[in-house]
Formats: structure tokens, sequence, C-alpha cells
């Protein structure tokens, strides 16, 4: 030996271990760097004259002549024979000299189906870290490569090549062609192929693809099972058909792709098979390629090209191995090809193996730690079976690394129990134990390591000595445990802090209680910081073995011995750079480890040698005298038995029906207190072989099937569950791609969903018309017309409030088609309060001649004038209609007039004085009386266009009188600044005069007052200069100034009001305009006056007649569309509310009926598809429900009916309204105009038709209103054809079930006889409902959980379903009802605090019902009782000893006990024939009291998010929001490490330490930006929830905190209160 070898050796013995419990570090013979085939040689202890030739510095030196840390000449070789190594392998990656490089981390996200490598790197679980591939456009790949790539050109072919030897680069090659010839085709998307590139594991498939999109321009998607994209769905594929080019996959996901006929072997052009030597019996490799490509019915032109990528087909040894060779060819269709060694070491990289042998353990007692665990905690097994699972590696690893593990494993369980207060008792003790044992630091000594964990440490201080900046290294290990402790005790010892950067990398765990389960993303996230230098040291699983592209390491450790020949060309494999080391630990003299190392080896060189053998032609025979089972005959490539979909091509085979069924028992819905699976039940059948009986969930369509009698137990499964899938597709629970029917795949509910309606919910235009009776045809004027008369008046009442009969004419409306009788009262709002207006049609109808006519049109067209201040014209033969005002009588007499007085009901006095607008300037005579004036317009005589209601005589002044300055101040400013401007004007009249000549052209220019000066009503309001200073100010100068008048002392003074401008009487008026009517009233003399052509109470109703007639026009729409869609039965002015939105600012709108009828959709759809639908569970029917009330099938009906034309959106607005036909400043009407309307807004117009429906006529009519809106009831003409038709169904089923087809006989529904203890139990809860049941087995199927067993047994969630929305519909009459002025948004509010989880499932103990629940769920026995114990703890605190207000609140009910209440109610619903009345008032007897004691507005207790968020708005802010984003930059499972120890060591300001030890997500809220709280953890809704909170908290405490961050502008008089809150104050 070498001096420095010797040292190396003594290095082992300097670090204070017994070379005795150890071992030796031993290897093979010397290896020349260039790797020659080394020579088999005996193998011998060291010896002091072994060879030293060659002074190359070891692996295991002191450094101390030469600090390169490179080992030329390994070891001496130990004392048992090995073969030698036999291939180097080579980066796994690119090689750089191809320009090819990989950067430490990228992010793709899968969330869509074509991701980009420069996507933005964010931490979620929808994001992988991989690593991205540099594209090189001048790809020169090897020579072996090239020539593969036409080998694979020409067929099929397995490219058996080492890792890292460039296979990828070869499959990427043969994309390309594949995609060249693609595009020269030029297939159609219904033609066009596409690639498939299918990995076993679901970190490759995001590898692979970023490979692929690097080095060819393919469009490339990715998908696997554990992406949230929707993979089964026809538009995905015939999207994918048309645009993507490769699919790089898992090989689970193509093949159920296959089975669910989405995808067609002919529609594919290659399938690449990554690590194909998986292909073996039931692997989805082996069922591709059975099941879809070697069929019959498939020709050879139509089977895609096949490429396998391996480095090694079998890990089989001898002739077994060649065997299973070529039965992986004859399985994949291809022939092996393989690279010769020569070619491929120039380019690869090749480590020198070591063997570093150990002492066997000595025998350790059990740790205190473990004997105090079992003497303080009852062993329960689940603690048993984690104190034993660690106890077995106290002699692998020694009573340190089992002290820690126990640690971090009985945390583990604490933590995922949720918290020390609430796990088992069990649990919580060892909890306390550990967390006050105290665990010494670890010392590298015999007592607290074993010798192999020894040997493992010194190897790691002689490596970090060799490579003290680029270490890198692996140690793999078999089982999870033993990478945790490792990873614990490599970050505990103080001498390696500095030196290595540990983690641990691992696959998932499907066991309950591990403690590590690592999701892809966290692997590949792992991955990306050990290629990035921050970890440099891992300790992996097998999961590190194949495929993973992890960095090249200079040193890997075997820890574990290795099982297959693949496993340790794959490990061995990831030592890939320049002078690697690739040791592997055994015990010293361990015949059996040495003899498994041997048969691997062996193995290795066996198939190497094969694959170099293979001739020319690469055709193989059998072998003749084979020496294995009878198991090993070639496969059979055709499945024994099949079932295929004809329309889709879907494939039911009997490898593929129980994993089907399995999935489709999943699709079912559930909860967590029940495992809803298959059970196989499997019986001998005597000699002839075994039967199995299937039992399906109690939610299934199917409960018991029989397989057929088979050789053995697993045919008999298969048997079964195939048949089962068979009746399961013929029941249509099962899709014609043989997928469970669920939301997206619900058929033949809806005829609408064919329609392309816009799912998004945007505002678009829509024809919005005038009412039909307006388009008529013109009118004969030649001949007499008869008129039909429409009375305008205001309601008694309203007219004495509003000062007498005298103030408002009673107008007419002359139509030539009479207007419907049913026209409701119409609301105005004058006087600072509403008023109804009536308007009734009055026959018999007006004959008019010509004359007549040119009078009412003349007189109408003035009056619009008058009002509206446009400019009205309009033919006469097209006028719509005629206003005209009717006599003075006081009342119209009740009884039938005759033509005569119909006539003279018309006031034609008023319309031939109305025939002009400019009044008679005669002056008005001071005698005149003043109820005269009252009933006479008045203008002024300067100026007729400004007009004047009379209001009262001013007395006590005279004209010559001064004006006092308190009583007329407002009148006095007014001439005091009209003076003021006077005498400012006068004095820049005096300057410019004196500053120019008047020849000048400046003197021109200045002597021309500015035009801003020279209005004469700026100079004075009237046109005269006001009185100077010196003027006394009387009466008399001021109406001088202001009206040009001369005034004697003997002239009438009056008040006036203003005429004003026409508004919107249909909507309360503003403070500001209320303001402006308040302050018109003026002084003016009677002499400046004249009279009108119209009289005072003409003038005030036909202010109104605008927003009467708009009104009108909505009500006759509404009259339309009830009379053309059969909605007759419905009240109109219901029907007019429900279809006026709230845009139009109405004192009405459709949101409260809209609430209604949205719950009587759902109640009453809910009954049809309950009897329609016999076979689907509760989940198939909330989908079918879903496509029948959902917004986008609401619509398809409104658009279908054309409702928008009778929708009332728009508000009334002076400005743009006008009559039909009328013609204003020569803009033509049109009669068809746009208006804006959401989608939800039309679906929302039909659910409040309904509720309408409903309060006019009570369900049967909102029942045949829903047939009428197209709501599907096909089945059922009427209520009563509920029960018809579910008795018929019910016969049916009967007779199906007793062999009876056709029959009909009542005995058949005869139910059965019951037990006493069911008697007893169903009486008692007769007694508690008030009802008797008469069908017994919907009491029990109510009273059926879905963990129940028996086969019998109908799980109760259809009648769950029923009952949630009879339930609904009746608290949502209820509050209706109750709070009839309550906006709909408080009813909901109310609403959702009457049927929560938690409020029902009072209900259900308050009712006893928790005592009939047939159930075999443990842990529901459990929750159950923690709840009643609660309750009970809750009512012995309270001083009255009774449950008071909403007590449930904080309680954790269990789901069942509120699904029990409403499958009770469902039961009884149903039982008693859907009988409406029924139910009503068993709601109001039972449920409706205890709503009334606990629930009301008053102590309704909100959740903290909507207390916020009003309270927010109350304060007036509207920037706020809640925000989430990913917790850290670093994966879950990391942060899970580090919280057990593992991993590397953070400052508190990079990683936080959170309690769960796998936190995901952080929420924020917001105020104006700034943060307000943060929580972390994995549940948004709990997150809201405590930042909401916490918010809350900081808001009270500082109340001025909000006044300080908010800026949002406060509208002037807005009321900044919440919903809630405004109605409590109401």
């Amino acid at each position: 030996m070498s001096t420095k070898t010797a040292e190396a050796f003594d290095l082992l013995q300097w670090e204070g271990v017994d070379d005795d419990l150890l071992g030796s570090v031993s290897a093979p013979s010397p290896v020349l760097p260039s790797n020659p085939s080394p020579k088999s040689s005996t193998l011998t202890q060291p010896t002091n004259n072994a060879s030293a030739a060659q002074p190359q510095q070891d692996l295991l030196s002191l450094l101390e002549d030469d600090p390169r840390p490179i080992l030329d000449q390994p070891l001496l070789p130990v004392t048992f024979n090995l073969p030698q190594p036999l291939i180097p392998t080579q980066t796994l990656s690119l090689s750089p000299r191809l320009g090819t490089s990989f950067r430490p981390v990228s992010s793709l996200s899968f969330a869509s189906s074509s991701v980009t490598s420069s996507s933005t790197a964010t931490e979620s679980s929808h994001e992988v870290k991989v690593p991205p591939v540099e594209r090189d456009p001048y790809l020169v790949p090897r020579q072996y490569q090239v020539e593969l790539f036409r080998k694979a050109e020409a067929g099929n072919v397995i490219a058996v090549m080492d890792t890292g030897s460039g296979k990828t680069l070869v499959a990427v090659m043969l994309i390309r062609e594949m995609l060249r010839r693609e595009r020269e085709a030029q297939r159609g998307p219904e033609k066009r192929k596409i690639s498939f590139f299918i990995v076993n594991n679901v970190p490759l498939v995001f590898q692979q693809a970023a490979v692929i999109r690097s080095n060819c321009d393919a469009e490339v998607t990715m998908l696997c099972g554990a992406m949230e994209t929707k993979k089964y769905s026809n538009e995905l594929w015939d999207e994918m058909y048309k645009k993507v080019d490769v699919v790089v996959l898992t090989a689970q996901i193509l093949l159920d792709l296959f089975r669910h006929g989405f995808v067609k072997m002919f529609r594919v052009n290659l399938l690449i098979f990554d690590e194909c030597h998986h292909a073996r019996k039931d692997h989805p490799f082996c069922c591709i390629m059975k099941e879809f490509y070697h069929v019959s019915d498939l020709e050879n032109s139509q089977r895609p090209k096949v490429f396998g990528m391996t480095a090694s087909p079998s890990s089989d040894i001898g002739s077994k191995l060649k065997h299973s060779a070529i039965e992986l060819e004859d399985l994949m269709d291809a022939k092996v090809f393989t690279v010769d060694q020569d070619d491929v070491r120039q380019y690869v990289e090749r480590p020198l193996e070591f063997v570093a042998q150990f002492n066997p353990p000595p025998t350790y007692r059990n740790t205190m730690l473990t004997s105090s665990l079992r003497s303080k905690c009852v062993m329960s097994p689940r603690l048993s079976l984690i104190v034993e699972s660690v106890q077995s590696n106290l002699s692998h690893l020694g009573p340190w690394c089992v002290d820690s593990l126990l640690r971090v494993n009985v945390e583990n369980m604490a933590r995922r129990d949720g918290g020390v207060k609430q796990i088992p008792e069990e649990i919580r003790t060892a909890f306390e134990v550990v967390k006050s044992w105290t665990f010494p630091s670890p010392v590298v000594n015999i007592k607290q390591m074993s010798p192999k964990v020894m040997k493992l440490i010194q190897i790691l201080r002689v490596a970090g000595k060799s490579w003290t900046k680029d270490f890198c290294g692996i140690i793999f290990v078999q089982q999870r445990d033993t990478a945790i402790a490792l990873c614990l005790l490599l970050q505990e010892l103080d001498e390696f802090r500095d030196i290595f950067r540990v983690q641990v990398l691992a696959g998932h765990s499907d066991e309950s209680d591990s403690v590590l389960k690592m999701k892809f993303q966290e692997q590949n996230a792992i991955i990306s910081n050990f290629r990035s230098k921050f970890y440099n040291l891992l300790v992996a699983t097998s999961v590190a073995e194949e495929g993973l592209d992890i960095q090249p390491c200079n040193v890997v450790i075997r820890f574990d011995p290795v099982t297959t020949t693949i496993s340790h060309i794959q490990s061995r494999g990831r030592a890939r750079q320049m002078n690697s080391r690739y040791i592997m630990m055994m015990e010293f003299e361990n015949r059996r480890e040495e003899a498994a190392l041997e048969k691997i080896q062996f193995g290795e060189k066996s198939m190497r040698d094969w694959c170099h053998g293979l001739d020319a032609d690469r055709l193989m025979k059998k072998p003749v005298n084979s020496d294995e089972d009878e198991g090993t005959e070639l496969m059979d490539l055709t499945p024994a038995q099949s079932y295929r979909v004809p329309t889709t091509g879907a494939l039911l085979t009997l490898d593929s029906a129980i994993p089907l069924l399995h999935y489709y028992c999943s699709s079912l819905t559930g909860d967590e207190f029940c495992s809803l699976r298959p059970e196989f039940s499997v019986t001998p059948t005597g000699s002839f072989g075994f039967v199995c009986d299937l039992t399906l969930p109690p939610n299934a369509p199917v409960r018991i099937v029989q397989s057929d009698r088979t050789s053995t137990k697993q045919m008999a499964r298969k048997s079964a569950a195939f048949k089962a899938c068979e009746l399961l597709h013929s029941l249509k629970a099962l899709s014609d791609n043989l997928l469970p029917v669920v939301v997206e795949e619900v058929n033949g509910d809806s005829p609408v969903e064919s329609r392309p309606v816009e799912a998004t919910d945007k505002n678009h235009s829509y024809p919005y018309t005038c009412p039909e009776i307006w388009k008529q045809d013109p009118m004969d004027t030649d001949t007499s017309v008869a008129l039909h008369r429409c009375i305008i008046e205001m309601d008694e009442c309203d007219v004495e409030r509003l000062g007498g009969s005298h103030r408002f004419r009673r107008m007419c409306i002359l139509t030539r088609q009479p207007l419907p009788d049913a026209i409701a009262p119409i609301r105005l709002y004058l006087g600072g309060a509403g008023r109804l207006v009536n308007i009734k049609s009055r026959p018999p109808p007006v004959t008019a001649n010509k004359q007549q006519l040119i009078l009412f049109q003349k007189y109408t067209l003035l009056l619009f004038q008058r009002i509206c201040r446009k400019s009205f014209e309009c033919t006469l033969e097209t006028m719509p209609y005629f206003v005209v005002p009717l006599c003075t009588w006081e009342k119209f007499s009740k009884s039938e007039t005759t033509l005569i007085d119909a006539k003279q009901d018309i006031s034609w006095e008023d319309i031939e004085s109305g025939q002009s607008v400019q009044p008679d300037l005669v002056p008005i005579r001071e005698d005149e009386v003043e109820q005269a004036l009252q009933t006479t317009i008045l203008a002024l005589r300067k100026d007729p266009n400004r007009e004047f209601f009379f209001k009262t005589i001013v007395t006590g002044y005279k004209m010559q009188d001064l004006m006092p300055p308190d009583a007329f101040r407002h009148e006095l400013a007014a001439w005091d600044e009209s003076l003021a401007k006077v005498r400012s004007h006068a004095k820049l009249l005096a300057a410019s005069s004196a500053a120019a000549t008047p020849s000048s052209p400046e003197a021109t220019t200045t002597n021309s007052s500015p035009s801003y000066l020279s209005k004469p009503d700026l100079l004075t309001e009237g046109g005269a200069a006001p009185a100077s200073a010196a003027v006394p100010r009387t009466f008399a100068a001021y109406f001088k100034w202001r009206f040009q008048v001369d005034c004697e002392d003997g002239d009438m003074i009056i008040m006036v009001d203003r005429v004003r401008k026409m508004r919107n009487h249909l909507q309360p008026a503003v403070r500001e305009e209320e303001a402006k009517e308040e302050a018109g009233a003026m002084m003016m003399p009677l002499k400046a006056c004249v009279r009108g052509t119209i009289k005072t109470d003409i003038l005030r109703m036909a202010q109104l007649i605008p927003s009467i007639l708009f009104s009108l026009d909505q009500t006759l729409l509404v009259c339309e569309a009830r009379a053309l869609h059969g909605l007759g039965q419905i009240r109109m002015d219901h029907l007019q509310e429900a279809f006026t939105t709230s845009s139009s600012n109405r004192d009405y709108q459709y949101e409260r009926l809209e609430l209604l009828g949205d719950s009587f959709l759902k109640f009453s759809s809910t009954i049809r598809l309950y009897i329609v639908n016999p076979a689907k569970d509760e989940g198939q029917l909330h989908a079918s429900r879903i496509r029948i009330i959902s917004n986008r099938a609401l619509l398809g009906h409104a658009t279908d009916l054309e409702l928008y034309r009778y929708i009332s959106s728009t508000p009334f607005h002076r400005k743009s309204w006008r009559p039909p036909h009328f013609t204003v400043d020569t803009n033509e009407w049109e009669s068809v105009q746009q208006h804006k309307l959401s989608n939800k807004t039309l679906a929302d117009v039909i659910e409040a038709s309904l509720g309408a429906a409903f309060l006019s006529g009570g369900f049967t009519v909102a029942f045949q209103a829903a047939k009428s809106l197209r709501i599907p009831f096909d089945e059922f003409a009427t209520w009563s054809d509920f029960k018809r038709v579910f008795l018929e169904a019910k016969v049916v089923k009967e007779a199906t079930r007793r062999g009876e087809e056709g029959s009909g006989a009542p005995s058949s529904l005869a139910p059965a006889p019951l037990s006493v203890a069911n008697l007893a139990a169903i009486q008692e809860v007769q007694k508690i409902l008030g009802y008797e049941f008469k069908d017994p087995s919907l009491f029990f199927e109510a009273m059926t959980h879905a963990s129940h067993i028996r086969a019998d047994a109908v799980c109760y969630q259809r009648l769950e379903f029923l009952g949630d929305a009879v339930l609904d519909f009746q608290v949502i009459r209820y509050y209706y009802e109750k709070y009839h002025d309550a906006p709909p948004g408080v009813i909901t509010l109310i609403k959702d605090a009457s049927v929560n989880n938690g409020i029902l499932g009072a209900i259900s103990l308050k009712w006893g019902l928790q005592k009939f629940l047939n159930h075999y769920s443990p842990s529901l026995i459990g929750a159950i009782a923690r709840a009643m114990t609660s309750l009970e703890e809750r009512a012995s605190r309270s001083p009255t000893g009774e449950l008071e207000k909403e007590y449930w609140v904080d309680i954790s009910m269990p789901k069942v006990l509120g699904d029990l209440v409403e499958s009770t109610l469902g039961a009884v619903f149903v039982d008693s024939g859907f009988d409406f009345d029924l139910i009503t008032d068993l709601f109001r007897r039972l449920i409706k009291p205890f709503l009334d004691k606990h629930v009301n507005f008053e102590g309704m207790v909100l959740h903290p998010n909507k207390v916020l968020l009003e309270s927010l708005q109350y304060q007036g802010c509207n920037n706020f929001k809640f925000d989430t984003e990913v917790a850290e930059q670093v994966s879950s499972s990391e942060k899970l490490l580090k919280k057990l120890g593992l991993g590397m060591k953070r400052s508190t300001n990079e990683a936080r330490n959170h309690d769960d030890g796998e936190p995901a997500l952080k929420c924020h809220f917001k105020i104006h930006g700034r943060i307000m709280a943060t929580a972390v953890g994995k549940h948004m809704e709990d997150l809201r929830k405590e930042v909401a909170v916490a918010t809350l908290a900081i808001l009270k405490k500082d109340p001025g905190q909000l006044a300080t961050l908010c800026t949002c502008p406060k509208k002037r008089g807005a009321r900044h209160v919440s919903m809630l809150d405004r109605y409590r104050q109401e």
C-alpha cells in the first residue's frame, strides 16, 4: 500500500472509532482513467506491500501534500469475488458540447394546456419547478444518436442506453421528424394526428415537456393526475387535435383516455415510452399496447410508430433475461437497439465503484424514551404501530436516531389530529412525554449510533475534506424513516454544519400517519435547490433513482443495498461528475448481501452481453428448454373479455373494470364519515372455482352484482366488476365515454344546453319596442273615427291631501283601440309623498269627425309643447292617442252613459282655448275675485313664455311703502347685486372713453362694451336700470326694476309660483329639487300679468301626463307578454314588478320576486328530477338541476321567448321622452330602440315571473307559469301529476324486481311487515312529526347513512336532496311574507342563518333523529357525542337552563345531523304524494317556532367577513380586498422538514416556522393597499375569517385609523349603512 493510501486508512481510525466495529473501506483493483474493462481477481485484505506504481491522490487521503480533491487510485479489493463494473454512466442532460445547458430553476404552470418555459416563477400548488433547457439552433447529435434515429425512422425501436447517453435527444429528433411529416400531410382537424410522450411518474411530465419544447417548435401540452386540468372532455380533445402536436403525460392518464374513447389509436402518429422496462403484467404501458395497439380491427397503416427508452430491458438474468427482452419486443412491436460502449465513453464520465464495509451492530436495548412511552401511554393500534416501526430501526441506525424518529412521528400525529386538546388521549399523553423529554446532542460513539451510521459519518468526513467547495452527493436509502433520521443526524452534527446542506427527497406516501408526503411540485423544488447548490447533500429514497433530472454528483452512497439491476444502474448513474465515486455500504461478512450484489452485477453483465450479441436482423428465438415457471410464456396480447361503446369507441376490459368501478364509487356523493368503495366477497364453489359477490355503496343505482364462476379469485373480482360497469352504463350512471356522469356530462335534462349561450355576464343590446297598441295603420280621417276613452284621475284621498279636487283636472286619453281593464294605479311622487293616479277605461267610445280630430291633435301637440318645452310634430293620421281635458264635474256617474253624454264629458271650451300658447295681452282686472285667479295661469306681459300659478294676494303693503329688509331680504339682495354690476360697468366705460380718442381705432374698440356686460339681463333683470342708492326702496321702485311696469299706490301685489319644467314623478324628488320648488315663490304686481291660455288644474295634471304615459307604455308591454306567453293567471301588478329592473328607478323592481321565484324553481325542478331519475344519485341529480335552473339555461328560455322586448330597464328622462310617432326637432321617431341588459337580468326575469305567479295563485299557478316559460316539465301537466307519475314508476319498479313485468297489481306496493324495534322507532318519529307514514320504507331510507353496509339499505341522499329544496322554499317564503319590505339581500342573510348545517343539526338533536340513524361509522358516533356534550355544557352554563339565541354557532355539528332533517322532510313530502299544503303545515308547526325563537335580525350572528366588509362600506370606504399569495418561496415539504429540524437552517427573516408544518397560502386584508392583517395556512376560508377577525379588532382598538387610511370620496347625503343595519333602523 502506498503511503498516502495507508494514511487514508489511518484517518478512519483517527476518527475515534474502533476498526473492529466498523470494518474497512474497500474497492476493486486499480482502474485506469480511461476505464478499460478490468479483470476479475481474488480479493484479499489490504496489505502493506500492495502496488504503489500510480502515485495519484486518494479519496480518503489527508490532502496534506496535494490539495486536489481527486481520486485516481482506488483502495485494494475486499475478500470476496465481485464482477467488475461494466458500463460507465454519462450525464442525463444533453451534453454541454451540444450547446445545451441547464439553469438552476424555472417554473412551468399547468393551469392551462399550453405552458411556456419562460413563465414567471411563482409558488403555488399549481406550479412545478423544473430545469429550463436552452434551445440550440445548431444542435448537432452524436454519431450513434444519428444512427439510432435512422433506425427509429425505419421501424419501431427500443433504445437500451445508459442514463445520460442521449436517449431523450433521439426521441426529440423523432418527434421533429413526425411533426414534419404531419405538416406535409396537411390533414384537417378531423384527421390530424398527434404524438404522445408517455412517462411513468408525474415529475417526468414537466421535465420531458421542457426538453421537447426547448428543442423543437412543436406545440407541447402536459397532462397528469395531479393537474386540475379537465382531461376528460370532448371539447378539450377537439381543441387538442386542432392545435397540439405533442402531449407529455403519465401512462395511466393515456390509458384512461384510450379506455374512455377520447383518444383513438389511429389518431396517434408516435408513442414514446420512457423507461419502458416497466411494461410488465398490469402496468399501464402493457395495457395500452395490449388493449389498443394489438387489436384485430386496427390496420398496420393505422398503428403509430413506437419508440421505447430504457437503461435495461429487464432486471432478470440468464435465459429469463433473454425471454423477458423478447417478450418486451413483442409487446412493444419493436426491436431492441443498443450503442457500442466505446462510442459512448468518449462523451461520458464513469464513476469508480467502492464497497465500504462495516461490522454487524451490537444488541441494543430499548431506548429510555421508548420504555417511557410504553409505560405511560395506552398502546392503541395506531400508536403501537408507530412505536414498533421506529423500534425496528434500532439495530439499523442506533438509539439516537430511534429517539429522533419517535419525536418526529409523535409530533406529526399530534399536528394531524388538530391540536393537543382535541387529539386522542393516548396521542396527547405521548406528545406530552416527547415534549418534556430532553434530547441530547448526537455523539459519534457506539452507544448512540450503529456501526453502519458511524461508517457513513467517516465517509462523509473524508468526502467533505476532499471536496471543500464543490461537494455534491446523494445518500440512497430504502425507507423514508431512514432518510429523516439521517437528515436529522447530519443536521445536528456540528462538524458538518459548515460543509453539508442536507435535505430529504422522497415520494408520496399513502399512509395516513406518514411524516413525509412529497408531491411532485415539492420534489422538483428540492431538485432545483440541489442543482443551484442551495443543498449539496440529499438523503433520498428510490424516487431519486429513475428519470428525475438530478444534478450530477461526485459522491453517491448506497446506504441500503440495491435490490434490482436497474436500480443499481440508475443510482450509479447519479455519480456523473469527473472522478466521481459510487460507494456501496455492506455489512462485513454478510453473505446474503454479498450474493445479492454479485447477482445484480452479473445481471448487468448478462444484459450487456445479450444486447451486444444481437445479430444484424435483430431476430431471437425462444429458449428451447426453459427452466422457468408456466407463467413465463409470451403474453396474450388480446383482452379476454371486452365491452366497447359503439358511439365513442370507449373500451371496457376485465383489467380496466375494477379501477373504473373504484373511480365511479369515488365520484359518488359522500362525507368524511363514509368510505365509498366497492366491497368484493369471493367464495369458493367446491371444485369448480370461485364466485364473487360485489356490493356497491348505498347511493349507487346498482347494489349487488354476482360474477360468473371463474378459476381464480382475481378473475372472479374482475368478472363482477365488469358486470357492474356494464349495468352502470346501461343505467346511464356511466357516460358513453365510460366515465362517471358528473356535472359536466349530464344529458337530457335541459333542451337548451345545445345552444351556444355566452356564459359571461355581460351587457348586450336588445331591441325594445313601443306597445303594439300604438302601432296601427294610419287613420282614415275622411270618416268619423271611434275613439276609446281612458280616464286619468288622481285618487280622491290624495287629491284632498294636495288641496282639493279643484287643483287637478281629470284628463282623458282617446285611443283607437281600447286599453286593457287590468291597469293598476300608478304611483307618482308629488308634494313630497307618493300619490296614486287611477287609469280606467270608460265605455262607450267617442265618435269624432275630422274637424274634432284636428282640434284634438292641435291641443295635444301644444299641451306637450307647453309642458316639455319642445316643438312636437305628428300627422293626424299617425297620432297614437289624444290627450284632452274633461269637464269639471265633481264625479263621473258610475252608470253607463250615452254617446252624447260621453261627448259632453270632454271640455270643448278648454280644448278651443288651448289651440294657442300665446296668451291674451289684455291686463287682468283687479276687481276679479281671488277664486278666479286660482283657476288662471298667469304670464308676464313682457315675456309671455314665463308662466305662473297664482298663490295668494299680498295684503298690508302699498306700492309706495318701503320694503322691510327682514321680510324681503332675498329680493333686496338681488336688487343690490344688480345695481353693483351697473355701477362697475359704468366705471369701465368711463375709463375706456378717457383713454382713447373717438377717431382712433382703439377708441372704436374700447367704446364698445364687452359682450358679457352688454346683455340686458345682466344690467337689470328686466332690462331697466335699477334705482340709485338715493331712491327709496319702495315696492313700486322694485317692480319698476324687476318687471318694467309703473305701479300706483292702489295696484294689487300677488304671490305666485313659477311653472317649472317637466320632471320625473315616477321616483321621489331629490332634496335639491324640493328646495328649488320651495324657493320658487315670488312677488309681483298683478299689473305685470296677463291671462294664460290654459287652466291651472289642467296644467297641473298635464305636468304628470308624461310620467303617466311612460308608465302606461311599460304596463302595456307587460300586458302583451302576459297574453302572448300564457301568463294570464298572474296578477298584473306582480308581473309588471317582475319585468322591471332596478336601473329603471321605479319604486318597485324584480329582486324580491326573483328571490322567491328562484327558490320555487329549485323546489319544483327538484321534485321532477327526483321522480323521473330514480337511478341517479344526489351528485347526478344536483348536476341535472344545475342545468335546469342555471342562469345559462334561463337565459336561453328568455331569449327564445324574446322577453327582452317587454323588460323595463330605462328610467324616465324628460329630455329624451316623447310619444310614439312624434317628431322632435326633425328627429324621426324610431319604433324599435335598443337597451342594455345583462345575461343575469334576463335569467332573473324568468325567476321573478315565477315569484309573481306564486304570489298570484300559489304553487299551481307558479307551476303553470314555469311550463309556459319553458322550464322542462314535459312529463307533468299539473302539480297533481307528480304523485301519479311517481306511483306509476314505483309500480313498474316493484314489478320488475319481482319479475312480473307489466303487472300493476296494487299488492306489489304493500309494505313489508315491520319488526318490533322498527315499529317502535317509526311510532316515536311519527309522534314528533305529527304525521303517519303510509310507506315506512321512506322513513328508514331517510335514516340510512352512506356508511351502512347492508345490501338492502338505500342511502338517504336522494331524500336529503329533495328535502333541502323543500326546506329552502319554505324558509324563503316564510321570511318573504314576514319581512314584506326587506330587501332580498337581507332575506338571504336570515335565510342562510336559518338553513345552515349548525341550526339544522340543532333541530335534528331537538327532534332526536340521531337515535334512529343507521350507519357503520365509529367516527360519526364520536362526532355526534361531542356535539351533544357541547350542547349540554352550553345549557348548564345558561342562567335559565335553556339554550338561547343562535347557540349552535360555535359548536361543530356533523353535517349528517342536518341531512337527517332534510331527508325527513323529503320522506314526508314523498309519502304524502307531494302535498304542498301538508309540508307547509309541518314546517309551520315544527320549524317556524324554532326560527322565531332563535333567529332574528337583532341577534343574528354574521360571518366576520360580512361584518368587516359592511363596516367598511358603512364608513364610506370602497378600496379594500382580500389578497392571497403563496406563503413562502419554498415548497410545503421543505417547511415540514424545517419544522422537524431537517434541511437548511434559516433565519426567522427567511422563513417562518408554522405550527401545522405545511402552510401553502398567505392571506392579507388590505385597505387602500395597506396590509391590516395576515394569516398563513392551508384553507382559504379559514384564513379569510382569521384576517377579518384580526382587522375588526384593529379598527375597534383604533377607530381613527380608517379615517387616516381611507381617501374614498364621500358622496354628499349618501347613507353609508350596511344593508342589515339599514333595515334594522327602518
